[in-house]
């Protein structure tokens, strides 16, 4: 895009966001400066896992990433990828199993750990004092499929410290709707879509390499986050810091929390 075309998106964003609302009685979010990405994943430990989330909150991140998908039976479960071979010992598709299958026949493939459920994150999290970004991959998701989501993240007591994310914008709303005031992130590749979906969610999360001082503080300023994921190393700390970015998701826990408290 050229810098006229930049500038008039830019106005565009910040005058779309100031019109918004944020989210009816939502709560701003929690802690999420130290996001451990998929937990702490480690030699002997599978992301994605219970485990992992241990090793993040004993690293000291301030808050967990995981990633959501539904099984066969409608049971919300911790799994990256759409099929089951990268990180257990079954193969196939999370979809078409049931969570009695995941439970009895899969297991991770660093540590033989269970595929957790999104309640059992949740538990440890409010046991933990951690707060929860969980982001519901792949395509939209159901109003079925949210709700129950939602029912999780309310029965664990956890709706003011967890943050949902998604790819997609129709997610987000029936997010919204189902549960308004549960905070939101909306994750993006690149700012042109931004403006429109933010009127119903809370933030906005991308890399740190699409990220612009004039974007952020568009965001910032219509009371909106931003949330940087792929910062693993101190160039792009530095840039957040410069920024002004609070939240970021990093597979490097340690690494950066040393660096934030130099």
């Amino acid at each position: 895009m050229r810098l006229g075309g930049l500038a008039l998106a830019v106005v565009l964003l910040a005058g779309t966001l100031a019109a918004a609302p944020t989210a009816a009685g939502a709560a701003r979010p929690g802690d999420l400066r130290i996001t451990a990405h998929r937990g702490a994943p480690a030699g002997g430990v599978t992301e994605n896992t219970v485990p992992a989330m241990r090793r993040a909150v004993r690293l000291k991140a301030s808050a967990v990433e995981t990633d959501v998908r539904m099984t066969r039976d409608g049971r919300a479960v911790l799994m990256h990828d759409p099929t089951l071979q990268r990180t257990t010992t079954c193969r196939g598709r999370v979809a078409e199993r049931s969570l009695r299958s995941l439970r009895k026949h899969c297991r991770g493939e660093r540590g033989g750990e269970q595929v957790p459920t999104l309640a059992d994150v949740l538990r440890l999290a409010a046991r933990s004092r951690v707060d929860v970004l969980a982001e519901l991959k792949g395509r939209r998701w159901s109003r079925a499929e949210v709700a129950e989501v939602v029912r999780v993240i309310d029965r664990a007591g956890m709706a003011g410290r967890v943050t949902v994310m998604a790819f997609h914008p129709e997610t987000l709303r029936r997010v919204e709707v189902r549960r308004p005031g549960l905070e939101s992130t909306f994750l993006v590749r690149r700012w042109a879509p931004v403006a429109d979906v933010l009127a119903y969610a809370d933030g906005v999360t991308l890399p740190p390499a699409h990220l612009t001082r004039t974007h952020v503080a568009a965001v910032r300023a219509a009371g909106k986050e931003v949330i940087a994921r792929k910062a693993n190393n101190p160039r792009k700390w530095r840039q957040l810091k410069r920024l002004g970015v609070g939240g970021a998701i990093t597979d490097r826990v340690v690494g950066y929390r040393r660096w934030l408290h130099r």
